[in-house]
C-alpha cells in the first residue's frame, strides 16, 4: 500500500515475543502479492528474476508493484534500476516492459501500479546495477488489484 500516515505500536515486556499494531491511512488499496524477489539475496550484478504467473489485468483493475532498497554498498556511484515485465510465456521471449522505477541510489522504498488490461499473465523484476563494487539488498513485491 501507499499510506500517508501511519502508526504502530509495539507491546509485551521484555523477553517475550513482541505483539504489535499498527495502522495506516492512504490512497491505494491494500493488495495481496507476491515476492519476487527475496530480502536476503544480495546482488552485485545485472540480472532478472523468476518468473511469476500471477494472471491476466482486466480493464479497471492495475499491477501494483513495490520495490524496497534494504541496503547499498558501494565506494563510487552505486545504482539500482529496476524494471517489471510481463509476458505470455515464462520464458520471456517477447518481453514487455510495464514498469520501472526510479534508479535507487541509497535505502528507500517506492510503489508505482500499471493499470490493466494486461493480457500477459508472467510477470518478472530485471534489475541493472552500476557503480564499482556496487552490492545491493532489496525486495520486491507484485500484485493484482
Amino acid at each position: 500500500t501507499k499510506a500517508l500516515s501511519s502508526k504502530y505500536t509495539l507491546l509485551g515486556a521484555p523477553g517475550d515475543i513482541a505483539p504489535w499494531e499498527a495502522a495506516a491511512d492512504g490512497t491505494w488499496p491494500l493488495v495481496r502479492g507476491v515476492i519476487a524477489h527475496p530480502p536476503g539475496t544480495a546482488r552485485t550484478a545485472t540480472g532478472d528474476g523468476t518468473s511469476q504467473q500471477l494472471g491476466a489485468i482486466a480493464a479497471g483493475h492495475h499491477l501494483y508493484a513495490a520495490l524496497h532498497v534494504l541496503s547499498v554498498s558501494d565506494t563510487t556511484a552505486p545504482s539500482l534500476t529496476v524494471a517489471i515485465e510481463s509476458d505470455s510465456t515464462t520464458d520471456f521471449a517477447s518481453a514487455t516492459t510495464q514498469a520501472t522505477f526510479t534508479a535507487a541510489t541509497a535505502q528507500g522504498s517506492q510503489i508505482t501500479r500499471v493499470a490493466g488490461p494486461i493480457t500477459d499473465t508472467f510477470y518478472r523484476p530485471t534489475w541493472t546495477i552500476s557503480g564499482t563494487s556496487a552490492s545491493f539488498m532489496f525486495v520486491i513485491s507484485l500484485g493484482i488489484k
